[in-house]
């Protein structure tokens, strides 16, 4: 996406402005503008009917009630006549309201299902490296965690509610002011000090967002790890210490909520309390211009001019109540949105090949084949995590349909020799060819899809044993299905399941052992229809039998497939046609 929003790395913490804010965040308002315009359409209309609710007071008080009429009927008629007016326009103000909001929700849940799109397409296209650094917790929670439900709020004070009171504001001080200068220009003067307060208290509450979403991220990570790792944990039995530690970790939470809100409820107060003893100066005022208002510069005040002016008072004052709010709710969506530009701008690792030399891998394996290139071929490569180097100038090739077997100490290069034929990192020198292309100009979806991986650790979703075959190939037919079920040997153990190959199966797949959750592995590989085939010490913690019924699966693969088997034990190799040994870094 465009960097519309640069990232300041001289700054320890990068603060987002009204400014860049509103850049980022009309990006994806404009594509709804239509309902988002009828929304605030709506609302402005509707402050015009706040604005003249109070107003119409004044009618029915100074010539309805204290009218001068013939009788006391006409008088009381009059009065009806105002309050059916009263009635009807509340009535409008009602159905404006209800058809803006209907407007504004569809056009900012639209809007922000596409920001939480692009936050969850940022993170997928990110390489391993970003994995590393970031839990599966944080990245749950800029996507559906309290940053974008932050925004979100204020977006939708802002649009459905702004519009209507600064109308009613502007409207509600012109007429005041016809009524009595003096009283007027007195709120004026309250209205300042409440804004001078709030402005004082906005910093304080910025800070206290910021150290509240630090302590949710952190509480989301560590809690995400431990239901990912339940099995770990009830086998270590170290339920005690994860307890105490989630405790630590609710607990810092809570109090970092409490102290963002104590401080927003402080923030509210001051300006609060000016509201308060305002009203207690207006009425003053007001009394005083009631009574010796001939003898003042703004002359005398009705006693329906003052009801009015006392009902105008209220909605202003509590428009002005909630501008403030509203610009604590701001300071939290801009603290939301630094957090979340910061996942959306992280450089990506493995950049995509842009479209104009771009490479498709069916059809460079066609023409390398043809002229004899190796299938796979590392050409003086350097790689290493972080500061750990693993491999230095290092070159190797894999031939069409030749069985690569790989083996060596923990640590030796195995398992990356896998990933970077993959493009799960880059290199960062020489090239790693497919078919005769640097991996670097294919697409990366292109890539991977050419190749049919089963891991050590395979992950099973939720879902019937047939989902998680598919998964790969969504519409493959039931005889291609029922084909790679075969050569996987999933078939044998399907009788023992309760509804075949539609058993639900939970997370993790905790109801399938060891070899089957490998053999429904396989065959979700083999599905995927690859010209490349890996295992990555498929069989390391397999018993005997499984094991032999993985090494026929492998077998029958080996027939029509180039196949790359990362493993420790050497009956899972036996077979295959080379085996390079790994020492560190080195064949």
């Amino acid at each position: 996406m465009k960097k519309n929003i640069k990232p300041d790395n001289t700054e320890t913490e990068k603060k987002i402005g009204m400014i860049d804010f509103w850049r980022f965040v009309l990006r994806y308002l404009a594509k709804h503008k239509a309902k988002l315009a009828v929304a605030v359409i709506c609302s402005i209309t509707t402050g015009i009917v706040v604005a003249v609710q109070p107003l119409l007071i004044k009618n029915i008080v100074d010539e309805g009630i204290a009218g001068d009429w013939a009788t006391k009927e006409l008088a009381f008629r009059h009065v009806l006549i105002w309050v059916g007016v009263f009635v009807v326009i509340s009535l409008y103000r009602i159905l404006s309201w209800r058809l803006g909001y209907h407007c504004l929700l569809h056009s900012l849940e639209d809007s922000i299902y596409d920001l939480r799109s692009d936050v969850f397409a940022c993170i997928q296209r990110q390489g391993m490296r970003f994995y590393e650094r970031n839990s599966s917790g944080e990245l749950y929670n800029y996507v559906l965690g309290s940053p974008i439900a932050n925004i979100k709020g204020y977006l939708n004070t802002m649009f459905l509610n702004t519009p209507y009171q600064v109308i009613a504001f502007i409207i509600s001080i012109a007429a005041l002011a016809t009524y009595n200068w003096v009283l007027t220009a007195v709120m004026v003067v309250i209205s300042l000090l409440m804004t001078l307060a709030t402005f004082l208290s906005r910093k304080i509450v910025r800070s206290a967002s910021n150290d509240y979403l630090s302590s949710e991220k952190q509480t989301s990570k560590y809690m995400t790890d431990i239901f990912n790792g339940i099995d770990a944990v009830k086998m270590y039995s170290i339920e005690e210490d994860v307890s105490k530690t989630i405790s630590r970790q609710l607990t810092e939470y809570k109090d970092k909520g409490l102290k963002l809100s104590f401080r927003n409820i402080i923030a509210i107060q001051r300006p609060e309390f000016i509201r308060y003893l305002g009203t207690a100066v207006i009425y003053v005022v007001g009394a005083v211009c009631c009574i010796w208002g001939e003898n003042l510069p703004g002359g005398k005040l009705t006693t329906g001019e003052f009801y009015a002016f006392r009902s105008s008072m209220t909605s202003i004052l509590e428009i002005l109540n909630n501008w403030f709010s509203l610009s604590f709710s701001r300071a939290a969506a801009e603290s939301a949105l630094e957090k979340i530009v910061d996942v959306m701008e992280e450089e990506i690792a493995t950049p995509e090949v842009d479209s104009e030399h771009r490479h498709i891998v069916h059809r460079d394996a066609a023409a390398a084949r043809s002229a004899g290139k190796p299938c796979v071929e590392f050409d003086h490569i350097d790689f290493s995590y972080d500061s750990r180097p693993i491999f230095t100038d290092f070159s190797c090739s894999v031939g069409y349909g030749e069985s690569i077997g790989l083996v060596g100490e923990s640590g030796s290069g195995k398992s990356t020799f896998t990933k970077l034929i993959m493009r799960l990192y880059d290199v960062s020198k020489g090239e790693i060819k497919v078919h005769g292309t640097d991996v670097r100009m294919f697409p990366t979806h292109n890539l991977r899809a050419s190749f049919g991986i089963v891991p050590q650790n395979p992950f099973i979703f939720y879902g019937s044993i047939l989902d998680n075959i598919k998964i790969t190939r969504p519409g493959a037919s039931d005889e291609e299905v029922k084909n790679a079920m075969d050569i996987a040997r999933v078939t044998d153990f399907l009788p023992d399941m309760p509804n075949g190959v539609d058993t639900i199966i939970g997370n993790g797949a905790m109801s399938l052992s060891g070899g089957q959750k490998q053999r429904v592995a396989i065959a979700r590989a083999i599905l995927k229809k690859p010209q490349v085939l890996i295992f990555d010490e498929a069989t390391s913690a397999l018993d005997n039998r499984s094991e032999h019924l993985i090494q026929l699966a492998i077998g029958e693969l080996m027939k029509d497939h180039t196949v790359i088997i990362v493993a420790h034990r050497l009956s899972t190799i036996k077979n295959v046609d080379r085996i390079l040994v790994f020492h560190d870094g080195e064949i």
